[in-house]
């Protein structure tokens, strides 16, 4: 631990009569640039002059009233200080400044107030976020050590799980399921046409007067279930164009499903980002003054809705009274504001949507080289903060931080909801599939139903087995070997018609058919009668054992 040491410079901010207390360090920068000093011990031995705030606005900043640094727990930005100074070499708890930031001027911008500290000190000690309107100011910043990513913070989502009773259906949007409720009466009727264009079609009976049940098969293909028998080529390639199809809708279907089955904590608000609040006119509160945060996102959205706040408190109460609809803030705010029950009640708030600008805060100098040379402030600092980060010793400092400040305790998941991606725009992400998602594997399906039925269509001029259903019964010379025309069955080329001279003779093609049809039923002929000649010597046993069994009976009497 320190004594508590009281500033040693007090000038109020913007004193038109005030006196610069930044210091020379050309000398050092000479040592170091004809290499007698290296830039890890350029600071050694000298007295640095930073400057410190006091005041509201965040509790980063010294608390007022301010008479001296606490001995315990100072903040971390005493502790960055005091790490870098033991790692310089360089001293500062005895020449410091506090600038109170409620002596501000009205209408001084945080650029003015920054401009001004690192006129008057070695180096501003504060949250300063690197932009083009400072570095043009002639500001210089060191490596960051505090995480300064516009993010939105808006109300968090319900606890638990709630259950949706229709998402089922949500993996399609309502134009894929009306097609593919089309698809499935169409394929079933198609298949019902092609069964009374030729019963060949498939080996199970499914014409049907109205093809019910054809539509009932093609239902249930939706499931993975096909029950379908072809046996003709164009029926074969509809079948498999329906399988193929089915097992693709399928196959969407249950990969997307679970994400819609339970619903776990939705946002509030569904906002994508910055982007996508300012275009749905939503209100945002953030700290005013010509923040960086205000400056960037009204120069990127000139019609943005804001409330200007003097403080952090006011934003979070801003969205919890109603004022506002989402905090504008920084990350590193957010990290630990959210565990603080005057800012987060109830852990109530979570970040929402992504990442807007990705920026670094930390101190900052004047970018000065040749006049008091405090450019090589800058750089000594810039190498001990990347030693303090490659260490983990940064990370170790804001842990404490943390611990300090938590006054309740939240699910540390709640910022795990933002993507890392910057917010470059309005987007969706909904994983719902649409009509375009799934329009492909409709047009190949209705592409191969189309070539099932042309095949069949073409089949008929080229498979004189085929008969053909137009309003009538189907012309089979099976029909003819029923009437008793054993001798020249014929089939005719023309609906409805009977023979004529355009039919063409079956002898030939059915000869093998009738011979083994005959051979068939003269073999059943024999078996009848080897039958009847087995009943007939049963019958004649039988009476021989009756007539024994009368002689036993007459005997014993």
């Amino acid at each position: 631990s320190h004594a508590q040491e009281a500033p040693l410079f007090t000038t109020p901010i913007m004193d038109p009569d005030a006196v610069s207390h930044r210091q020379s360090v050309c000398d050092l920068q000479a040592q170091f640039y004809n290499g007698t000093l290296t830039l890890r011990d350029a600071l050694q031995g000298v007295e640095l002059r930073p400057v410190l705030f006091a005041g509201d606005l965040s509790d980063l900043f010294l608390q007022k009233p301010f008479t001296a640094l606490p001995e315990q727990n100072p903040g971390i930005i005493v502790e960055v200080l005091d790490e870098m100074a033991q790692r310089g070499g360089f001293t500062w708890r005895n020449s410091y400044g506090v600038a109170d930031l409620d002596t501000i001027p009205s209408g001084v911008t945080f650029n003015e107030v920054l401009q001004w500290t690192t006129d008057f000190y070695d180096i501003s000690c504060s949250l300063w976020t690197k932009s083009i309107e400072r570095v043009n100011l002639g500001a210089s910043f060191p490596e960051g050590w505090y995480d300064a990513s516009i993010i939105l913070v808006g109300p968090a989502a319900e606890s638990g799980y709630n259950l949706h009773i229709w998402s089922f259906l949500e993996p399609f949007s309502t134009e894929v399921w009306v097609l593919i409720l089309v698809t499935i009466v169409v394929s079933g009727l198609i298949y019902w046409w092609m069964e009374r264009y030729d019963q060949d079609t498939d080996q199970q009976e499914l014409g049907g007067q109205h093809g019910l049940e054809n539509l009932f098969i093609a239902a249930l293909s939706f499931t993975g279930d096909n029950r379908y028998e072809p046996s003709t080529n164009f029926a074969r390639i509809y079948v498999f164009s329906m399988a193929f199809f089915f097992l693709i809708i399928g196959s969407a279907y249950t990969a997307n499903l679970a994400s819609f089955l339970v619903v776990q904590n939705t946002p509030t608000l569904q906002v994508e980002g910055v982007s996508d609040a300012v275009a749905k006119g939503l209100v945002m509160c953030t700290v005013g003054g010509g923040s960086t945060i205000e400056n960037v996102v009204r120069k990127a959205h000139p019609g943005v809705r804001l409330v200007l706040t003097d403080t952090t408190q006011q934003m979070y109460q801003g969205v919890r009274d109603g004022k506002c609809d989402l905090v504008l803030t920084s990350l590193g705010d957010w990290n630990r504001e959210r565990v603080k029950e005057e800012s987060n009640p109830g852990c109530n708030l979570q970040w929402i949507g992504r990442v807007f600008r990705f920026f670094n805060g930390g101190f900052a100098v004047e970018s000065d080289s040749g006049t008091l040379c405090t450019s090589l402030i800058r750089d000594v600092f810039n190498l001990h903060m990347l030693e303090m980060i490659e260490e983990g010793v940064l990370e170790e400092l804001w842990k404490r931080e943390y611990e300090r400040t938590t006054t309740v305790t939240c699910n540390a998941d709640v910022t795990s909801s933002a993507s890392g991606s910057s917010d470059g725009g309005d987007g969706d992400d909904s994983s719902q599939l649409s009509i375009q998602d799934m329009g492909g594997i409709f047009i190949v399906h209705y592409t191969l139903v189309f070539l099932a039925v042309v095949t069949a269509l073409l089949s008929k001029r080229k498979n004189p087995l085929h008969g053909i259903i137009w309003g009538g019964q189907r012309q089979n010379s099976v029909s003819k070997l029923n009437n008793g025309d054993m001798g020249a069955p014929t089939y005719s080329d023309e609906p409805g018609s009977s023979n004529d001279d355009n039919s063409v003779p079956l002898d030939t093609l059915y000869a093998k058919q009738y011979e083994h049809l005959a051979a068939l039923t003269q073999q059943m002929k024999d078996m009848m009668q080897q039958l009847d000649q087995v009943q007939k010597q049963s019958k004649q046993m039988g009476e021989k054992i009756r007539q024994n069994r009368n002689q036993d009976i007459t005997i014993e009497a």
